[in-house]
């Protein structure tokens, strides 16, 4: 029992951190238009994989030791996302922090069709959130 409760402890701080990450990402790569959309769609489909999980459950409920398929089975989401996160682009907003603003011009125009005024306002606008937030404290 300790080893299970311990693992379900593990998984529900790591689904925890994995599901606000790719909606953090989502938003920031998104067009400013389309900007919430994008980000809140990550709920849907955080409750569609819910969703799937109870069809499974319910396909395995006549098989012997169905929770041991239904525990084993809860690696393949994390290895494609293992797999995924190989060919995502760096964070625009990170490569901002790291005065490599060539590479992030060309991701924001690459993710959405930007012209090169949008592109160079996009980088703009983050350049000068990290600049105001640099002198921040967490009390402020």
């Amino acid at each position: 029992f300790e080893v299970m409760f311990a693992g379900r402890v593990l998984m529900g701080l790591g689904a925890g951190i994995a599901f606000l990450d790719p909606e953090l990402y989502a938003a920031e790569l998104s067009p400013p238009s389309v900007r919430g959309v994008t980000a809140s769609f990550g709920e849907l489909l955080i409750n569609a994989g819910i969703l799937v999980g109870f069809f499974f459950g319910w396909l395995l409920s006549e098989v012997k030791n169905e929770w041991r398929w239904m525990v084993g089975g809860g690696i393949l989401p994390p290895i494609l996302t293992l797999i995924g996160l190989c060919f995502i682009a760096e964070s625009p907003r990170w490569l901002c922090a790291q005065d490599r603003f060539e590479e992030a011009k060309a991701i924001v125009a690459r993710t959405a069709d930007y012209t090169d005024v949008q592109v160079a306002d996009q980088i703009t606008a983050v350049r000068k959130s990290i600049k105001e937030e640099a002198g921040g404290r967490w009390r402020d």
